[in-house]
């Protein structure tokens, strides 16, 4: 199986946007509907998602492609994104309270990076294509990047999601923190989480905390 990685500057953005609002669905719709939106907003809220990473972050959005087909994505964040302009890229038909809600979900999930961090903020397989070692190229894309710039990969997983812990573990991540809140409980139904770490230890002798 030939599976190949680009940054989603190679794509049209129209075709490009439809399919990562659909994989972002797949990915997250039990966190979007465990608390907050119903099936049919979490659709909507994907959508908003899909559009403002490929049209505002397509440099940080990169792609797994096999036989020209998109299988899966994993958004790259350097900079601690705080999405504050996500209300001016289709979320007109969003109530204040909706925003609100959108606001608060991306709170509970977001991370701001270090200086010699970069952060995995997320990573979504297509169902169709998973056990093929898509995540595995995902990630080795990102680990040779990570070397060129002389910076840490960093990520959060949910302590509940041992798949996607073996997978990261396999690949030489470790994890290097364990967090609980009440919070991410409530919205997410996740309570506990795992921050973990993969360094070149010619680079970086040790983890931080």
């Amino acid at each position: 199986m030939n599976i190949t990685i680009k940054k989603a500057t190679e794509y049209p953005l129209e075709s490009l946007t439809k399919k990562i609002s659909e994989l972002i669905y797949q990915g997250f719709e039990p966190k979007f509907t465990a608390k907050l939106f119903a099936k049919d907003q979490a659709k909507d809220v994907a959508a908003v998602l899909g559009h403002y990473l490929c049209k505002t972050k397509p440099e940080q959005l990169l792609i797994a492609e096999s036989d020209q087909e998109i299988c899966g994505c994993l958004f790259l964040n350097e900079k601690g994104d705080t999405y504050h302009d996500l209300k001016r890229l289709g979320q007109s038909n969003f109530s204040l309270f909706e925003h609100l809600k959108v606001a608060l979900l991306l709170t509970i999930l977001s991370h701001s990076p270090k200086k010699e961090e970069l952060y995995i903020d997320f990573i979504v397989v297509s169902s169709t294509f998973r056990s093929r070692g898509i995540g595995h190229e995902l990630l080795a894309y990102c680990q040779s990047f990570a070397q060129k710039q002389q910076k840490r990969l960093t990520l959060y997983v949910s302590a509940a999601n041992k798949r996607a812990m073996t997978l990261y573990q396999k690949e030489g991540f470790v994890p290097t923190k364990k967090t609980s809140s009440f919070l991410s409980q409530s919205i997410v139904k996740n309570k506990q989480w795992y921050f973990m770490q993969w360094h070149d230890p010619a680079q970086f002798p040790q983890y931080f905390l």
